[in-house]
């Protein structure tokens, strides 16, 4: 078996663009292999060359498509839960306006009434929430060590980013609750805001 020999080369090129670094390691590689060539004629030279600038760029179009494709498929999701439940919320809405009105002459307030469609209302929006905030627990270490895998090693980082991600979510929730809750109590109460 031959010797084997393994170099590293590290150069300070300084802050380039993307087609002068390309250019640039190419150009050090094709020497390098004819130096290697002409002094080792009879090994073969295998060679390669990294740069800070190629590998962002390499990163940002592997890691940017796939950003936009989750943040992308994540809106449309949350869109489409939002419209099932505001309309489901709505559509009860309709079936239960004859029943608030016979409550409400058999002397039930306006704020009894509130209180009751909160009541109905809050249980729709906050069990998906519950659910979606018990799977991101009990997925945690899953999705830890396929990032591990890849080389993201930072446990923290990710459990802040869940933390963060989830109460943004359950912010928005909040406002489509709000705005659902609302809207129920006007079809149910017409007239009154």
């Amino acid at each position: 078996m031959r010797d084997t020999y393994r170099f590293s080369y590290a150069f300070d090129t300084g802050d380039m663009d993307t087609e002068t670094v390309y250019a640039f390691t190419q150009a050090v590689q094709s020497r390098i292999a004819n130096a290697f060539q002409t002094a080792y004629p009879d090994r073969p030279v295998a060679l390669s060359m990294d740069h800070l600038t190629l590998t962002k760029a390499d990163f940002n179009a592997v890691y940017g498509g796939l950003l936009f494709v989750a943040v992308f498929l994540g809106l449309v999701f949350i869109m489409a839960m939002v419209l099932i439940i505001y309309y489901k919320q709505v559509s009860e809405g309709y079936e239960d306006q004859q029943r608030f009105a016979i409550l409400r002459q058999v002397g039930m307030s306006d704020q009894e009434i509130r209180r009751s469609i909160r009541s109905q209302v809050v249980l729709v929006f906050l069990l998906p929430l519950a659910v979606a905030g018990l799977h991101t627990l009990m997925a945690f270490n899953i999705v830890r060590y396929v990032l591990y895998i890849m080389a993201l090693q930072d446990t923290y980082l990710y459990a802040w980013t869940s933390i963060g991600t989830f109460l943004v979510f359950a912010v928005f929730y909040l406002l489509v609750y709000m705005k659902t809750a609302q809207t129920y109590y006007k079809i149910v109460r017409p007239g009154v805001s």
